[in-house]
């Protein structure tokens, strides 16, 4: 087994032969439609005001939109994919789903010359069975609080073979280590997409680096969205901003619902 740093020197087509010449052991797990659990999506707006009634500017960003030589954790520059965190059935989780979702994205929990920001928020259900690989070896799956609730996973599978070997090291570091460099991404998107050309994937789960693993990340192939495997249910704007020198908050100042006979997202200002 290689190392990151040798996986880094590979060229993409090196990197395909590797993949496909040592097979990796994940765990599998499909999330059925309609269970409890729920995808928080957060993207940011240009402004407190911007215009958001279309339901597609809360799903994945169109590759138009994209910026040009940019990596992301599982995708190549101009590669569209549906990114988020996922939460099950304890209502606070939505809390921290949502400010791992920001944290993801934001320049101002990272960068101290930013003194706010605006985010609107998508929640989404799982209408169809989403079959998932898990980037995490399987101590991280024990102890993950998010895996001890989901009871389609195979907890008790996991726990009779804690000493067994999950995944390839090399890649989960790929997935889980905090990046220097934009191009520090290109093993963990490669290797999504080597995941991804097998039509039985639709998402990979993986740790939030940001969050210091705090958190859980998806991210999902554009075509089971297009397909209707997601439905968003409920949408916020929030505004972002430094309360002191360290301390970030964020606040909801709209809700949103969506217009079921335009089939377009409506927004209402809150009274604080």
């Amino acid at each position: 087994m290689k190392t990151l740093s040798e996986l880094q020197k590979l060229t993409d087509s090196q990197l395909l032969d590797y993949y496909r010449a040592n097979p990796t052991r994940w765990v599998k797990c499909t999330i059925p439609a309609r269970k409890l659990e729920r995808i928080v999506r957060c993207t940011k707006l240009i402004n407190a005001d911007e215009n958001v009634s279309n339901i597609s500017r809360l799903s994945y960003c169109p590759s138009k939109r994209l910026s040009e030589g940019v990596f992301n954790r599982c995708s190549f520059p101009k590669q569209e994919m549906f990114y988020g965190t996922i939460y099950g059935r304890d209502g606070d989780e939505i809390i921290e789903a949502l400010m791992t979702s920001i944290i993801e994205v934001s320049d101002l929990c990272h960068y101290t010359t930013y003194q706010e920001e605006y985010y609107v928020s998508g929640e989404w259900i799982v209408k169809k069975d989403l079959v998932t690989i898990l980037i995490y070896d399987s101590s991280s799956i024990a102890k993950n609080s998010f895996f001890k609730e989901a009871d389609y996973l195979p907890q008790q599978y996991i726990a009779q073979h804690l000493d067994e070997t999950f995944g390839d090291p090399a890649i989960i570091e790929a997935f889980s280590h905090e990046v220097k460099n934009n191009s520090d991404y290109r093993i963990s998107a490669s290797y999504s997409n080597f995941l991804f050309s097998f039509s039985s994937i639709d998402a990979i789960i993986y740790p939030s680096v940001r969050t210091s693993q705090f958190g859980t990340c998806i991210a999902i192939r554009p075509s089971f969205v297009d397909s209707g495997g997601l439905e968003l249910v409920a949408t916020s704007k929030y505004k972002l901003y430094l309360d002191g020198e360290k301390s970030v908050r964020a606040v909801a100042y709209q809700h949103g619902y969506v217009d079921c006979e335009t089939n377009r997202v409506r927004y209402e200002s809150i009274t604080l």
